[in-house]
């Protein structure tokens, strides 16, 4: 994430804001009403900062990049099936239980776990050599050049 945060009394004034859902010190999120008006008003031909402001978010606080990048991200949201719903079961899951038909399933499962994280190793082994080797010719070609 970039340098722009929000400072703690940004972050209280803009709790109050009816349009706003939940603010951090890096993160806002809109609520989908808002999603709604900013969408339906920037395809009428409105501004986007004329928008924030009619809703009572100051745009120097945000920031025209951010708005802009907001504005960009509710037109696809907008154009998805869900609209602005957040998808649930999207992602990467947090906890996947692992479950076994058999005993030689389970057996199998692990060990081409094992083979595979020792060929993982062997390629990380091999890239921090090349690493190695190239740091040391960095260093003579440094050296004779002195």
């Amino acid at each position: 994430m970039g340098k722009n945060r929000f400072s703690k009394e940004t972050i209280d004034y803009l709790k109050g804001n009816q349009y706003i859902k939940k603010i951090t010190e890096t993160q806002i999120v809109f609520t989908n009403e808002f999603k709604e008006i900013i969408v339906e008003k920037h395809s009428k031909g409105i501004k986007p900062i004329q928008i924030f402001i009619e809703a009572g978010i100051p745009y120097q606080v945000l920031g025209k990049t951010r708005i802009n990048s907001a504005i960009r991200q509710f037109e696809k949201q907008n154009q998805r099936s869900e609209g602005f719903a957040r998808v649930t079961g999207s992602g990467r899951p947090k906890n996947v239980k692992l479950e076994f038909k058999s005993v030689e399933e389970e057996l199998q499962y692990y060990k081409n776990r094992a083979e595979y994280l020792e060929q993982e190793n062997d390629f990380i082994k091999k890239i921090q050599a090349l690493e190695e080797k190239e740091a040391a010719r960095l260093s003579r070609v440094k050296n004779s050049k002195s």
